[in-house]
């Protein structure tokens, strides 16, 4: 990747010679930084900055974004790129992950080749989520200040990333359904209200939730909502959430890659303590000793 660089630069990190190529950078409110992507890539603006991307494909401008910490953007190869500050200081990181990496994620979990490939073929702005968010920020500080690039770290985060894209992108609700069966919940057997509450608090279980989000999905009110939770499953919609995302956090945990606090990270926990307590409640053990009990019943000696 060829880059031109104008302004002030205030800190630069550039490698793309490894499996996850970077590029990170942070200048001044007159920075601007032009190049071409060879390969596909994956922007991130950070530290709140807002940044304008413009894509050039054959000479001619395709597309102007303006982006913050709140997207991702996905480029495919072979596009001119220019990136300036819409704040007082620009600060992004963009991802380039070599074919080696896409497959290895690919094997890894059982990811559709055409889904995982289309994420790149077109340019898309989407949310990213919490844990997405943390990840990445993560792999920069390994990557960058840390200079490790080859770490177990740096592996286990850089399939993290590329998993979290392909969930983002393509899969959210398809990732979801396959964790959870929902199928099992037999929503047509439910009362319309239940029913659409239940599909749209599954497609959303890892993501911030709040009452107001389900009565404007649903179209009901809160006391129709309340009542009919009450009716049909016996217990509110937030005590079904909690117990759904404790029922997630087995799957996670069952993986063997992340951490308890990471668990409860990603499951909306504000702090492990708080997970670990609802998790011995529910399970009647500690989410430690569930990870040695399923290690032990996979390894049996």
């Amino acid at each position: 990747m060829k880059l031109k660089n104008e302004g002030t630069i205030i800190e630069e990190f550039v490698d793309f010679e490894s499996k996850m190529g970077i590029l990170y950078q942070k200048g001044g409110n007159d920075f601007v930084i032009k190049g071409c992507f060879q390969k596909p890539a994956i922007l991130f603006s950070r530290c709140h900055s807002l940044i304008k991307l413009k894509l050039f494909n054959n000479n001619k401008l395709k597309k102007v974004i303006d982006t913050d910490i709140y997207y991702f953007i996905t480029i495919p190869g072979n596009y001119s790129f220019e990136i300036s500050s819409l704040s007082n200081i620009v600060h992004f990181v963009i991802f380039v992950p070599n074919k080696d990496l896409e497959m290895k994620t690919i094997n890894e979990y059982n990811f559709s080749d055409n889904q995982f490939l289309n994420l790149f073929k077109n340019i898309t702005i989407r949310d990213r989520g919490n844990w997405l968010n943390e990840i990445m920020h993560r792999y920069v500080f390994e990557r960058v200040v840390a200079k490790k690039d080859d770490s177990n770290a740096t592996r286990f985060l850089e399939m993290e990333i590329l998993k979290e894209i392909y969930y983002s992108s393509e899969c959210k609700n398809s990732s979801l359904k396959n964790r959870f069966n929902l199928n099992d919940l037999n929503f047509e057997k439910k009362s319309d209200v239940l029913g659409k509450a239940l599909k749209f608090i599954e497609n959303n279980l890892l993501e911030d939730l709040c009452m107001n989000d389900i009565i404007q999905e649903v179209g009901a009110s809160e006391s129709s909502i309340l009542r009919v939770f009450k009716n049909e499953l016996k217990i509110s919609p937030f005590k079904y959430i909690k117990d759904r995302r404790l029922e997630e956090s087995l799957f996670l945990l069952k993986q063997n890659k992340y951490a308890v606090s990471e668990v409860a990270y990603i499951i909306k926990y504000a702090n492990p303590s708080s997970f670990v307590s609802s998790f011995k409640k529910k399970y009647k053990c500690s989410p430690l000793a569930y990870v040695r009990t399923k290690a032990l019943e996979s390894n049996p000696i």
